[in-house]
């Protein structure tokens, strides 16, 4: 196999034999090196073996340049322009995928520093003087924070205006961010001050989308949060190791 690994990839490939060219396409993926790794692209697409493919993009896209430097590379620049062009593709997409989900990730955690500030304003008005869990300090902070603004919104005299006081103005912005997301039924007193009014004048008027966008996003971060936080039971728990494990033991041969 490590000697005939691509012969026996076509040959299986040619002949349907499923287990011999998996076999094939794991030994071609443990001994892939940027020398190769054109030449085996190109074999991968021929033979329709997408695994092998996507570990070759991924080896090009740690290690480009010496790619670049092989002889596969400058054969195909030279009789092969489509598969040089196909993997610099492939390279685009991967960037801009990753460019995407880290934007994404930089907006979950947002939206959930908001719901957890949500969570925090009504332990504030619930008891001012609650202590915090010194296990976890970042949410210690934000409630610290919180009850600044408050007794900073308490007896601060410049609230009103464009031109306000700053504080002021962030602090209206999560009681309105409250409101929109404080879902007890009617009648049922809130202790966060505004909540009825802002809910009753947010009727009145008409919101814009952008911020509906943003409450249905701070409400779904919240529901997230509470399932990741659950208790799973022992059983489950360990039906999901085991299965990551077999899982891990399948990916690493494509690594």
């Amino acid at each position: 196999m490590a000697a005939h690994g691509a012969a026996l990839l076509a040959l299986a490939h040619a002949y349907r034999v499923a287990w011999l060219k998996r076999r094939a396409e794991e030994a071609l993926a443990a001994r892939l090196t940027a020398e190769r790794a054109v030449d085996v692209l190109k074999l991968a697409a021929l033979c329709d073996a997408p695994r092998l493919r996507l570990r070759c993009a991924r080896l090009a896209g740690k290690d480009l340049a010496a790619v670049e430097l092989s002889d596969g590379w400058r054969f195909a620049g030279r009789h092969d322009a489509a598969l040089q062009i196909g993997l610099l593709q492939l390279l685009h997409d991967a960037d801009q995928r990753k460019k995407r989900w880290d934007r994404e990730r930089a907006s979950q955690a947002v939206y959930r520093q908001l719901s957890d500030a949500m969570a925090s304003l009504e332990r504030v008005f619930l008891t001012e003087a609650s202590p915090c869990d010194d296990n976890d300090r970042g949410a210690c902070t934000a409630h610290q924070g919180l009850v600044q603004l408050t007794r900073h919104l308490a007896g601060c005299g410049n609230k009103g205006g464009e031109g306000g006081c700053q504080h002021c103005n962030r602090m209206f912005q999560l009681l309105r961010l409250h409101s929109s997301v404080c879902h007890r039924a009617h009648g049922e007193p809130c202790r966060v001050p505004l909540c009825s009014n802002l809910k009753t004048k947010m009727k009145a008027e008409k919101v814009d989308k952008t911020w509906r966008l943003l409450v249905k996003k701070v409400t779904r971060a919240g529901a997230m949060a509470a399932l990741a936080n659950r208790e799973v039971p022992e059983m489950v728990n360990k039906s999901w190791a085991k299965c990551s494990r077999s899982r891990g033991c399948r990916a690493t041969r494509f690594r």
